[in-house]
C-alpha cells in the first residue's frame, strides 16, 4: 500500500509539475496547405515526443518549430524548419537580481530569439525521414542548450 502511495504520488507530480521536461514546452506551428500539412504536423510532434523531456503543446511554448512547405508538381516537398525561443519564456530568477526582474522582464516580453533553420527538399516518400533528422537537428542544437543550462543555473542561454 505504501509503495502505491508513493508510486502515486510521484506519478501526479511528474504529470502536473509543469518543470519536469527538462528542455521546454515546443509549439509546432506548421504554414502548410492539404494533407500534407497534417502528415508533417503529426511527424514532427511524434519525434518531439519521442525525445521525452519535451512536451509539444497547442499554446505558445518555450520553443516553436516552425515548418513550411511548398510541393513541387510531382516531384516531391520544399520544406523549411524554423526554431524559435519565446523571450516572455526566459527564466531569468538566476540571472537578475530580484529588484531588476519587472525591467527585464519587460524587456524580454515580446521579444522572439531566432534559433536556426533549416531547409530541404525531399520526395514525398522520404518527408517523415526528413522530418526525423530536423528534430534531431533540433534536438543537437538548441535543446541541448537547454539542457545544460538547467544543470548550470545562473547563466542565460539563447
Amino acid at each position: 500500500m505504501k509503495r502505491f502511495i508513493v508510486t502515486a504520488m510521484l506519478s501526479i507530480f511528474l504529470v502536473a509539475h509543469p518543470t519536469c521536461f527538462a528542455s521546454g514546452q515546443i509549439k509546432v506551428q506548421v504554414a502548410s496547405e492539404g494533407y500534407r500539412a497534417s502528415s508533417i504536423e503529426s511527424y514532427v510532434s511524434r519525434e518531439l515526443r519521442r525525445l521525452g523531456d519535451v512536451e509539444v503543446v497547442s499554446n505558445l511554448g518555450e520553443y516553436v518549430f516552425g515548418t513550411t512547405s511548398l510541393e513541387i508538381t510531382g516531384q516531391g516537398v520544399a520544406i523549411s524548419f524554423t526554431y524559435l525561443k519565446i523571450g516572455s519564456q526566459i527564466d531569468l530568477t538566476e540571472a537578475v537580481r530580484p529588484e531588476y526582474m519587472p525591467l527585464y522582464k519587460s524587456f524580454f516580453e515580446n521579444i522572439v530569439l531566432f534559433q536556426g533553420s533549416n531547409i530541404a527538399v525531399t520526395g514525398f516518400s522520404d518527408l517523415e525521414d526528413t522530418c526525423k533528422q530536423a528534430v534531431a537537428e533540433f534536438d543537437t542544437i538548441i535543446l541541448k542548450r537547454a539542457r545544460e543550462a538547467k544543470r548550470a543555473p545562473g547563466r542565460i542561454n539563447n
